[in-house]
Formats: structure tokens, sequence, C-alpha cells
């Protein structure tokens, strides 16, 4: 048996046998965790009705550990027991849960969309604000159906404080934060205030300044030498928000708006291609169907070329590369308004205990920059409603039951004038509707908690039709043009056992059906971020999967454990499909070259393990373990047309299944906690991340690696509030860190960073 066969085996004995060890007879007793596990019926740090009968895998990160994280949420959450990160330089990274990421983690931004384009590529940003926040819940179970359908993995919401949702003590609360660190040469200062305003109003300002350099990485070359820190890694935020709300006995409304402002770089941004284009419909379909000049998204599988397809370039003179509209660095510029309305009102009618509204809008643009040349823009507006009603018990059940609207208009445009430069996504429209709800009954030692949510979409693309009249000189059939029109039904089961007062035994089964996106339906263009062309594929089904997880959680006065397994099978699992492998004189000749992808379907299989122990040998100190390991494969992958013989005959050629892509390694983690006086508490975090060589196709291996971590906390209470002073330093052993979870597996992460800084609560 190889060492590759046995880190599974041995991280998943090490998982469920060392909880054997504990007592089943301790007595409960409050812990002070970083994260937190949910083990009871209901945690008292959830987020007002978001968490109903939780599931022993939920987790709940508190504010105050967030304010010593990375401002990025997947970077702050990477270490949590089955979370990983996309990192893409310092700018943008977003959670890896359980191998999934993109549309099938959804990330809320306290309880409502987030309106941002974060699921679009990896090098958008997410539009949380993690240095802000009050705490970050990662869920699953038929809660998650509330929000959003399609969660295999989880659904994570970052709760903020925006609008105020009850009086501040004294008449006045707030928060204050600076920190710099060394790695990113990182500046960052927060605060926010809460100030009572008569007997029921309440105000709200916070706001956020971020300044970080390109990050220093160890033993890096590149054609230009070794560098010291990696080129465009660099990142600025400005956030800043002010909320009013009136608060009563039975209830509260209020209103915020808020205002961020992202300036960011973007590493290992090739213009290789920028004088490339794609061919991929016959000649003869593009002479016959001119509609596809003005919108290839329209082709079909008689229209693709499967003999030849790939990329036509330009002359692109090495000596004058750059020389055109990317003189200068390549770098995002980001803006986002958001404006919210959240409302809360008790026992609003009879039978119901409460009614919950909630309205968002977003305005989101970011340009794509070289120097001060803008290349691409993205756009997305999205207006959001839904309301929640929470009806009083009847017998054992009691359940919230809403509605939820969405619209969304967004796009990917080029602003470079030349034809080559085709737009990845041109303008489109997006209307949602929702209908969801879950219910849960309560026995002594024994609750039973069922979701359900039905959502139908309705994706369109404003042609201009009189365009396309004039164009079709032959009279050709004209395709389709209508709405891409489908129906999501997700449903979810979720029992709770507690065998003990201390343990509680979570299985949770569902079914998750997840709509395509306008991206997969009808993207057209290159996409630098991911060295691809992608290709949308307008006759895209839904997203099916049948999902299965067993938790086991326990909490006592000296042991705490959590551990999980689970399996997501998917039928029409949407990927990218590479074209040009072979197929002919375009077809790429090494792995690092730009592919042409179109999204397809298939089935796939992602299982895996994810758990944590901890004991406290005494009061003061307390050691544990973590890990996780996922699985992910590709499976049943439709067969791809062959070449044309002479005969005009074309075979099918049968795929076989492949790993998965960008599924994160195996990873072990030893922890240390110390409370070395009544204020100053000391942790010690060792992770080994295993080297990932279950590779998919145009993967290359990415090395393992060892990350040591170390920080102290002073905290100190006064007459105007409460003081923590902290120090860390980050990966003190200056490894090199891939993370083949990112589209920039060859890159590397950050290097050594020491970080200083203090908290102020009042």
């Amino acid at each position: 048996m190889t060492p590759t066969t046995l880190k599974p085996i041995v991280l998943s004995i090490l998982l469920i046998s060392s909880p054997i060890l504990a007592q089943a007879h301790e007595t409960e007793q409050t812990v002070d965790l970083e994260t937190v596990n949910v083990v009871g019926k209901s945690h008292p740090r959830a987020t007002s009705g978001l968490l109903h009968t939780s599931t022993a895998s939920d987790k709940i990160i508190s504010g105050d550990t967030l304010r010593q994280k990375a401002v990025n949420l997947g970077d702050a959450l990477n270490g949590v027991p089955g979370v990983h990160a996309s990192q893409y330089g310092g700018g943008a990274s977003a959670p890896v849960i359980r191998g999934q990421t993109g549309r099938r983690i959804k990330v809320l931004n306290h309880h409502g969309e987030t309106g941002d384009m974060a699921d679009f590529s990896p090098d958008h940003a997410l539009m949380v604000d993690t240095a802000l926040s009050q705490q970050v819940e990662i869920l699953r179970g038929p809660v998650t159906l509330l929000y959003s359908s399609g969660n295999v993995a989880g659904l994570v919401d970052v709760a903020d404080g925006k609008i105020p949702e009850k009086m501040p003590e004294n008449g006045v609360s707030g928060e204050l934060g600076l920190r710099l660190s060394s790695g990113n040469l990182e500046k960052l200062t927060s605060g926010g205030i809460n100030v009572g305003l008569g007997k029921n109003f309440v105000l709200h300002t916070e706001g956020l300044y971020r300044k970080s350099g390109d990050y220093a990485v160890p033993r890096y070359r590149k054609e230009e030498g070794r560098l010291k820190r990696l080129p465009d890694s660099h990142a600025d935020s400005q956030t800043g928000s002010i909320g009013l709300s009136w608060v009563g006995e039975k209830g509260f409304i209020g209103a915020a708006y808020s205002d961020r402002r992202d300036r960011y770089g973007l590493p290992a941004h090739s213009h290789l291609y920028d004088d490339c284009h794609a061919d991929i419909i016959w000649q003869k379909s593009l002479i016959n169907k001119r509609y596809l000049q003005l919108y290839p998204h329209l082709l079909t599988e008689e229209d693709i070329d499967y003999d030849n397809p790939g990329l036509s370039c330009g002359f692109h003179d090495d000596d004058n590369a750059h020389a055109h509209a990317h003189s200068g660095r390549p770098w995002i510029d980001l803006r986002n308004k958001r404006y919210e309305i959240r409302a809360e009102w008790k026992q609003p009618l009879p039978g119901f205990e409460a009614l919950r509204v909630h309205l968002n809008r977003n305005d989101y643009r970011h340009d794509e920059k070289a120097g001060d040349a803008v290349e691409n823009f993205f756009k997305n507006k999205t207006q959001n409603a839904r309301i929640e009603l929470r009806h009083l018990p009847i017998g054992r059940l009691k359940g919230s039951w809403g509605v939820q609207y969405l619209t969304q208009k967004s796009s990917a445009l080029s602003a470079i004038p030349e034809t080559v430069q085709q737009p990845m996504l041109i303008d489109n429209d997006v209307h949602h509707y929702s209908f969801f709800g879950v219910e849960q009954a309560n026995w002594d030692n024994f609750s039973l908690e069922g979701g359900v949510r039905v959502e139908k979409q309705k994706a369109s693309i404003q042609y201009d039709k009189a365009l396309i009249d004039r164009e079709n000189y032959y009279n050709q059939p004209l395709p389709d043009l209508g709405a891409h029109r489908q129906t999501a039904r997700s449903f979810a089961l979720s029992g709770n056992w507690y065998f003990t007062p201390r343990h509680k035994l979570s299985l949770t089964a569902s079914h998750q059906e997840r709509l395509p996106s306008t991206q997969e339906l009808y993207a057209h263009g290159k996409h630098v971020a991911t060295n691809t062309f992608e290709v949308g594929n307008k006759h895209l089904n839904k997203e099916r999967s049948n999902n299965i997880e067993l938790a086991l959680g326990y909490e006592g006065d000296r042991w705490q454990y959590n551990l999980a397994l689970y399996r997501n099978r998917f039928g029409n699992y949407i990927y990218a499909q590479t074209l040009n492998d072979g197929r002919g004189p375009k077809s790429i000749e090494d792995d690092s070259e730009m592919k042409l992808v179109r999204y397809n379907q298939s089935g796939a299989d992602f299982y895996g393990a994810e758990g944590e122990i901890y004991f406290k040998p005494t009061p003061r100190y307390r050691i544990g373990l973590s890990g996780d390991y996922v699985r992910g494969r590709l499976k049943n992958l439709p067969s791809l047309p062959g070449r044309e013989d002479a005969y005009g005959n074309r075979p099918y050629i049968a795929q076989a299944d492949q790993n998965a892509p960008r599924v994160p390694a195996a990873r072990l983690g030893f922890h240390l906690n110390a409370a070395l006086t009544d204020r100053i508490d000391a942790h010690l975090d060792y992770y080994r991340v295993f080297a990932q060589n279950k590779l998919a196709r145009y993967e290359t291996r990415t090395p393992g690696h060892h990350m040591l971590n170390l920080g102290a906390n002073y905290r100190r209470r006064t007459g105007y509030g409460e003081w923590n002073w902290y120090v860390k330093a980050d990966n003190l052993f200056n490894q090199s860190v891939y993370a083949h979870s990112s589209f920039l597996s060859d890159t590397p992460q950050m290097g050594r960073s020491f970080t200083g800084g203090v908290n102020f609560k009042f």
C-alpha cells in the first residue's frame, strides 16, 4: 500500500477513533472556542431566526476571532475543518467547502443577497466585510433552503450590525480596531458606533480602511529572477456604512446605505492571448446563420467545428507585446453601492410569532485595467425582496414559510474596440421567484427538521431582432430567442438525536437542484483569470444532487469533538469541457496554454470526512487535533464527436471518468491554547497540508507544506471599555505554500508574516 493511499485512511482513523477516549459522564461547561461547534438544540450566539435546529456540523466563528483574520472571507475561514480558500492574490478569496465553491456555496450578507460577481470568476472579490462582521455562520441542513437551493456543502452567512435591531446599552456602544502586518505591509483601521436617539431610534455608522502592498513570498523564481514579493498582489479597500432603525417592544424597522471601493492587483495575469479569438463555429454556419456572428452563444451542436476548434491569434510582437491598451500592470477598480431595509415584527397576525422583511438593492461595477486603460468592465444590478412568516407552535411543529423575488441585470463586456475582443457576457436579465419553508418538531431527546424550496428562473438576452432579420440574407430559420425558463425543487430532512445531554448525532439527507447561471448559458469570450475561452451552452438543464451527511458532536467540561462524514452525488453536474485538445492544428500543445471550453454536464461524486477534537488537561490549557479529506470525481462524461472520415461519418468517442478539478488536498492540524493569566492567553496552530496527487486533466501536482502559526492576546477591562491587544506570527517556517483549490495553484501564497493590533469595545 502506497503512502498516498494511506493518507485518507490514517486521517479517517484519527478523526473517528479519537473520541472513544472521551468520558461520556463529564459535566457540561461552556468552552471559549475560536470556532463554536453547535451541539445544543439551539445556540445563543446564532443570529436571530437563521439558525433553527442546528446540525452537529454547523459552525459559528465569532467577530472577535474575525478581527484578527484576513479580510477576505475565504482566507478568514481557511483552517476551519472542511473549509479551504480559492486565493487569488491579495484582493479576492472565496471559501471552498468540501470541494465546492462558487454557485454551489451560497454566501449571504446578513441573510441577504451579496449582489456581487464573485461566483463569476475567482479574481472577483466577495462584497462582505469580515473585519466588520458580528460573526460568520457555516450552516447545513434544511435551514439553508430558506435562502437558496443547490447548497450541497453548506451556506455561509456573514452577520453584520449595519441595521441595529436593539437599543445600545447606556445609549452608546461601539468598537474600534487597528492592525499592522509585515507580510503584505498591511495597515487596517476599522470601527463602528451605535448611538441611541431618544427612546426608539438608533443610528449606526461604521467604516474600514485597508491598504496593503505586494505580499512576501519565499523562494519564488520567475523569468525576471528571484522575487521577494509577488507582483500585483496588493489590495486596498475602503468601506463606509450608515444605518438608522426604529426599535420598539414588538420589533424593529431600519435602513442602511453602504459604499465600498476596492483596488487590487491581478497576479499571473497574462496578455499573451489578447490578439486571439475563438474558432469554434463552422465557416458554413457563420455564412448561412449570420446571427451567429452577432450572438455566437446561439450555436448548436451542429454548428461546432469539432475537427479543429481552438484559438486564432494575430501577430503579437514580443518586443511590443504590451504596447497597446495594456501599457501598465493589471488591476481591478471596484465599486459597490448597497441599499437595504430590514424589519421584524412580533405577533403580526393571529397564529404567527414573527414577520420578517428584507429588501436590498446592489449596484456593482468593476473595471479590469492595465495601468489607466480599461480593458473589461463588469456590471451587476440586483434587487431582492423576501418576506418570511414564522408561525406559533402547532402541537410539536414550529416553522417558517416565505417568498422571495430577485431581479438581476449583469454583463461582462470589453472596452477595447478591436473585433477580436469578444464580450464574455452580453447584457442579460434574470428574474427569480422562490417559495420556501422549514418545519421542525421536537421531542425530549430527538428533533426532526424538514425543508423545501421551489425556485423558478427566467434568464433572457435582449436581442436586436431587427438586426438579426436584416442580416438573414438566406432566409434561414431563426433560433429560439425566448428566455431560458426552468424550475428547481429542493428538499431536505434532518434528524438530531441527543442520546446524552452532551452528545448530538445528526443525519441529514437532501435532494438539491441548481439552475444554470447566465454565464453557463450565454458566455462567449476570454476569461484570463481561469486561462480559458468560455463558450456557454443554452441547452443546459438544471443540476441535481442527492446528499447525505452523518455528524457527531460532543461538548463537555474537558472533551469536545465534532466529526462528519458526507457524500454528494450529482446528476447533470455543470463543468467546463475542454475542446481544443488533440482535435486539429489549433489544439493546445502544452497544458499551460489557453483552453477553449464549453459548459457541459455529467455525473459527479464527492465524498469526505472532517472533524476536530479538543481536550483540556487543566482548566487553563487545551490541546486539539483537526483534519479534513475530500475526494471528487466526474463520472459518465458525455461522448465527444470524433473527426469526420472520408465518407462523412463522425464517430463518438467515449470519455473516461476523471478527477474533479481544484479539489483541496488532505489536511491535519494540531492546536494548543493556553490561558497564561486571567488577562493573557496564547495559541499555537500547526497544519500539515499534504500534496495533491489526484489531478484533473491539465492540472499539475501541488506540493504539500507545513504551516505554523503563533499568537497571543492581552485583554483588559477599564472604566471606558474593553481592550484587546494581540500579536501573531503566521507561516513561521516561511514555507512555500501552494493551494490546489486555487486557479493560481502554481503561485505561492504569503510567506512569513508578523501582525500586531488592538481592538477596543465600549
